[in-house]
């Protein structure tokens, strides 16, 4: 259960704790989450007395408001002229009266139970979205929540029958009621075995009286490994993963939040909920962890999803299946790939230009004709051999050979352009152009071998929302520009 109530900012304000370092030596400190740094998930203000010593790359226990905290991975609280892994030196402060230091961490956990790094005992993971309604194509839950505005007198009488107890009554005082209602539906996407584990999407159902009542529903990733444990590392990464493919389907990368783990020693007899050896239920850990995901966030517009997740369940759930299964031979590649998504780093065009041919060269062999095949023939077998087959592009091979040599130009300080039509790799809008052509065919045709239904997204309106989309419906245009004919 998080310690957090529905709707709390946990960035919101620092949290008090008391930390146990052994020796009977405690520390007292307030913790402040950090969301948007890139190394570390808190910083931690410790005060004491008397000097302490806390090592680089160990982790401390204690107690806070928030329960038991565990940060894990700390850095700054040594004496001398140790570096943190950003190079900034964090020093304890020795004033005299009191010692005092900036304790900064990759992981804070808080729950009732204590959790170690490398410890293989998390048995789950759930996490949202930010915006995630938006991305689930569902803006208003429309087949969660419902509303009876002239009330059947039997629905009355029945609620009235069988309402719990201590629930606000006297629905027969008002002339015309309304009755809202939640359907019971709390699995968003059905549940999928994957290469990670059971994927499942469900939602939790919030309910406030306040201003009358009120009902929402928040839905969440939910990550089962099933018979086997992980490290809390390998629980992050199966998140990174499934982040990456809703990434893939939105065109942008999604800010995660509500990140919750399940830790237990032996799977259940039955259900989702884990067990500890004694068999008493393992209360769900939150975590807080650097955001080394990118930094800007993405504001999401209906249409813009590739599969709707809630108008295609089985589709989107079987082809992230597949693109996961693909995924653990192309993680280089689509670790590349992901890393230039809107909403990622800001980079600068030429590197995005060259991270974008690049993953042609990381391909398995599986996708090329031997281990010496090059980029250019990588990229040209992929449009040629998955895409054209259902989607033609003029001139689309021309395109891709004046791609990579924009590449080697940049790369090289040289230029193949003899063998391409004429392309001005001075000009932004070229480089631009050639850049998405060369994301469109990775991805595209990565999408494609896993079963993507790619038809039918093309006969949907809203396409432009995508970058895929964007890049077909102003396709000929800037290809007229960049690449004249003649």
């Amino acid at each position: 259960m998080t310690k957090w109530k529905h709707g709390e900012n946990p960035y919101g304000k620092s949290i008090g704790a008391v930390f146990d370092l052994g020796m009977n030596q405690r520390l007292h400190g307030r913790i402040v989450l950090d969301r948007e740094d890139l190394m570390y998930a808190s910083t931690t203000k410790i005060f004491d007395n008397k000097p302490f010593d806390i090592p680089q790359g160990s982790s401390v226990h204690g107690v806070s408001e928030k329960g038991k905290v565990s940060l894990l991975s700390c850095y700054g609280g040594s004496f001398g002229h140790l570096a943190s892994p950003d190079g900034v030196q964090q020093e304890p402060v020795w004033s005299g009266a009191s010692s005092s230091c900036d304790l900064r961490s990759e992981y804070a956990l808080f729950g009732n139970e204590y959790l170690r790094r490398n410890d293989p005992v998390i048995g789950g993971i759930r996490f949202s979205f930010e915006d995630f309604h938006s991305l689930l194509d569902n803006l208003l839950s429309r087949d969660s929540f419902g509303c009876i505005i002239d009330p059947d007198p039997r629905i009355l009488e029945a609620i009235e029958k069988h309402k719990p107890h201590g629930a606000p009554g006297g629905l027969r005082e008002y002339d015309k009621p309304w009755i809202l209602y939640f359907n019971g539906r709390y699995e968003v996407l059905p549940t999928t075995q994957t290469v990670l584990g059971s994927i499942s999407v469900l939602r939790t159902l919030h309910v406030t009286m306040s201003g009358g009542a009120n009902a929402s529903d928040a839905p969440y990733v939910n990550i089962s490994f099933d018979d086997q444990r992980v490290t809390l590392d390998g629980a992050i990464e199966s998140m990174h993963d499934v982040r990456q493919f809703f990434s893939w389907m939105s065109g942008y990368a999604p800010k995660w939040m509500d990140v919750r783990v399940l830790a237990g020693k032996r799977p259940p007899a039955r259900g989702h909920h884990l067990v500890t050896d004694e068999g008493q239920a393992v209360e769900e850990l939150d975590v807080f962890t650097s955001y080394f995901g990118g930094t800007t966030g993405g504001v999401h517009q209906a249409g813009k999803m590739l599969i709707s997740p809630v108008r295609q369940p089985s589709h989107f759930m079987e082809v992230m299946k597949n693109w996961l299964e693909r995924n653990s031979e192309r993680t280089r590649p689509n670790r590349m790939f992901f890393a230039s998504t809107r909403g990622m780093f800001t980079t600068v065009l030429d590197d995005r230009m060259c991270a974008a041919a690049n993953v042609f060269e990381q391909l398995p062999v599986g996708d090329r004709p031997n281990k010496q095949t090059k980029m250019l023939d990588a990229a040209l077998r992929r449009y040629q051999k998955v895409i054209r087959p259902r989607l033609r592009l003029p001139r689309m091979e021309q395109v891709i050979r004046s791609a990579i040599s924009c590449r080697q130009h940049i790369t090289h300080g040289r230029s193949t352009a003899k063998k391409t039509p004429d392309v001005d790799f001075a000009d932004l809008r070229a480089v631009d152009f050639l850049t998405e052509a060369l994301r469109f065919v990775y991805g595209v045709s990565e999408l494609l071998d896993c079963g993507w239904d790619m038809e039918h997204w093309l006969q949907r309106p809203l396409k432009r929302g995508h970058p895929f989309g964007c890049f077909l419906e102003t396709y000929e245009e800037a290809l007229s520009a960049v690449m004249p004919e003649g």
